[in-house]
């Protein structure tokens, strides 16, 4: 399965691109091809910047890796009780005709390091990727919070909880996926 991985932090060292990460590593072992977007470069979504049928090159980009994709996973911080800006704007590039997010099999997850985990940002991020006919994976829950206490001094996740329901959602993309996708 390809599946294409997106934070929505653009932090260099933000705990959603460690997820990301993990997570990319994660697929590849187990046998999918996988590619990581990179939102950082995308510009304000402004239909100006599309001219004559062209968009910028960066945009191009996103969307020529959302139309290789199969399956989408998503990692949120949270962030004035939804999802970030960036994370929107790249949404809204990739759903400008043709919605390139449509039939898609996507998983969401996210950390942050309040207490309530990431559950107003995935709801929010939830119902824009329902509106565009992403086919999501509902559970098991991803919602890292506090999750400065979820990493070891190298990186790594040490939340067991965390680790193990990644883990089954990956899992469940790529069962359901495959499924979905026929």
């Amino acid at each position: 399965m390809k599946i294409l991985l997106i934070a929505g932090s653009i932090r260099k060292d933000s705990y959603n691109r460690r997820l990301i990460k993990w997570a990319a590593n994660s697929l590849e072992t187990k046998g999918c091809e996988v590619r990581v977007a990179d939102i950082g470069a995308l510009p304000l979504m402004n239909e100006d910047l599309e001219v004559d049928g062209t968009r910028p090159a960066e945009v191009e980009a996103f969307r020529d890796d959302l139309k290789w994709a199969e399956g989408l996973v998503i990692s949120t911080p949270e962030y004035n009780g939804s999802m970030p800006g960036v994370l929107k704007n790249a949404i809204d590039w990739g759903s400008r005709p043709p919605n390139l997010f449509a039939s898609r099999v996507g998983v969401v997850m996210g950390a942050t390091i309040g207490i309530w985990g990431t559950v107003q940002s995935q709801r929010d991020l939830n119902a824009v990727l329902h509106a565009l006919n992403v086919l999501l994976i509902p559970s098991p829950f991803v919602r890292l919070a506090r999750v400065s206490e979820s990493f070891d001094a190298e990186g790594n996740l040490t939340d067991v909880i965390g680790l193990r329901n990644i883990d089954l959602l990956l899992d469940r993309l790529i069962d359901e996926g495959g499924r979905l996708l026929g």
